[in-house]
């Protein structure tokens, strides 16, 4: 998870093609952005918080809080990154 744009420069080079990124509270402003390296979401709720709703990158998929449960409980580890 990355909750804050300047998280992800610490986040990104670690990142293997397999992993997945949720961009959760201010990382949300991420998804404006072609990011790479993961499979990556965007929190729906923030999303929308933010009036981002109509500018996401088409390579981000957007979450729901039901879609945050189950990337959790599908990933061997959870870590959170924040800036």
């Amino acid at each position: 998870m990355v909750n804050k744009p300047a998280a992800w420069e610490g986040c990104h080079p670690l990142l293997d093609a397999e992993d997945a990124v949720l961009l959760i509270e201010d990382g949300t402003y991420l998804a404006q952005q072609a990011l790479s390296g993961a499979t990556l979401y965007a929190l729906e709720p923030d999303i929308r918080a933010r009036g981002l709703s109509q500018r996401i990158h088409s390579n981000i998929r957007p979450a729901s809080f039901d879609d945050f449960v189950r990337l959790v409980e599908s990933c061997e580890r959870v870590v959170t990154w924040s800036a």
